[in-house]
C-alpha cells in the first residue's frame, strides 16, 4: 500500500491504518460501506505513520508485519481466502 496524501504529517496525531483478520466469508461483488465482513480485533496490526506529498518525509509505504495474523489458528476455508482487512483505524 502506498500512502501519498494525509491530513497531518505527524505519526502520533493521525488515527492510522489497521490490518485486522477477517473471520467471515465475503465476496468482492457484495462489499459496501454498510456491508463489510466481520473482523476480530485480536492480533490486529496498526501503523500510525503519516506520509504525504507535503510532508517532510514525502510519500511513503506504511509497513505491516501480518505473518502472525495470517498464521494464527482460526476458521479456514479453501476458497475464497480470508485476507486481512486494511482500513482506517477509527472506522468500526
Amino acid at each position: 500500500m502506498w500512502n501519498y496524501d494525509t491530513n497531518d504529517c505527524s505519526d502520533t496525531a493521525t488515527a492510522g491504518i489497521v490490518a485486522r483478520r477477517v473471520n467471515s466469508y465475503w465476496q468482492m461483488s457484495s462489499l459496501t460501506w454498510s456491508n463489510q465482513p466481520s473482523v476480530t480485533l485480536a492480533g490486529q496490526i496498526g501503523n500510525r505513520g503519516a506520509y504525504g506529498i507535503d510532508c517532510p518525509e514525502g510519500e511513503g509505504e506504511p509497513y505491516y508485519t501480518i505473518e502472525p495474523m495470517v498464521q494464527a489458528p482460526g476458521p479456514r476455508t479453501r476458497a475464497p481466502e480470508r485476507p486481512p482487512l486494511i482500513r482506517r483505524r477509527d472506522i468500526r
